[in-house]
């Protein structure tokens, strides 16, 4: 049902509004994976931890990124995500475990693309000035034990969800913050109650142009494009509809 043509030229128009809309240029949602990769992909910062490895690292060809593992449940859009909430506290490897688009995945196009990035939380910065001044010895700074998790569905190339997870310890309010910032563009964020906007994913935050949502879900947050967030709503309503016109059908005999 999803899959059928009407979503896909539906997706194309939707995309195609994400790469045109103002701020577009600014905002981390709608990047290439060309750019995403040539932040995160990098020695002491971050790498690629599951999913399609096909563009390798366009910003180090000599340093590919290593394969993902094949078919496994729940690193694609088309396959079935694992549930489970994101709690706070300990426990980083259960993250691994957990699908932040678990509740999503049913209306998603089968034609995007899931990369799942690991990114120390004490990152080099490899822009930095050199000094004389020699660096404090840090041990193991890709640690999967305390780290992110950026979890990245591409359309043609394209962002149009990602999501942020903190892995092995609490997300701050900071840390949310601080993500927000970098995604807010030329606009500003505003914070509204959850349920509050008739929204597919759930909506906490929304730039005040617009374009971009956000939610928070325990150690995850996700940001969302728009309109990407009204098509995965009219999905939604579609699946209801059918779930609704059955219900008379199943109850028959008793």
């Amino acid at each position: 049902m999803l899959a059928n043509s009407r979503s896909f030229r539906l997706m194309g128009l939707i995309l195609t509004g994400i790469a045109m809309a103002p701020g577009g240029a600014w905002a981390r949602v709608g990047e290439t994976r060309a750019d995403i990769e040539k932040r995160i992909v990098q020695p002491g910062v971050g790498r690629i931890l599951q999913g399609d490895p096909a563009s390798g690292n366009p910003a180090n060809p000599a340093n590919p990124a290593p394969p993902g593992p094949a078919s496994t449940p729940g690193t694609g859009a088309a396959g079935t995500g694992r549930r489970g909430a994101f709690g706070g506290g300990r426990g980083g490897r259960a993250a691994l475990t957990l699908d932040p688009f678990r509740e999503i995945r049913p209306f998603l196009p089968k034609s995007l693309v899931e990369v799942t990035y690991l990114k120390s939380d004490a990152p080099i910065n490899p822009t930095a000035p050199k000094t004389d001044v020699p660096l404090p010895p840090i041990v193991n700074l890709l640690n999967p034990e305390t780290c992110w998790h950026q979890h990245v569905l591409y359309s043609s190339g394209r962002s149009v969800i990602e999501a942020y997870v903190r892995v092995g310890v609490a997300l701050s309010e900071f840390e949310v913050n601080g993500v927000l910032a970098l995604n807010k563009g030329g606009s500003v964020w505003k914070k509204v109650d959850n349920g509050s906007v008739e929204s597919g994913i759930g909506t906490e935050y929304i730039l005040d142009d617009g374009s971009i949502r956000a939610k928070q879900d325990g150690n995850a947050l996700l940001i969302f494009a728009t309109k990407v967030d009204d098509y995965i709503l009219e999905q939604q309503k579609g699946a209801a509809t059918v779930e609704q016109g059955k219900a008379p059908t199943s109850v028959l005999g008793f």
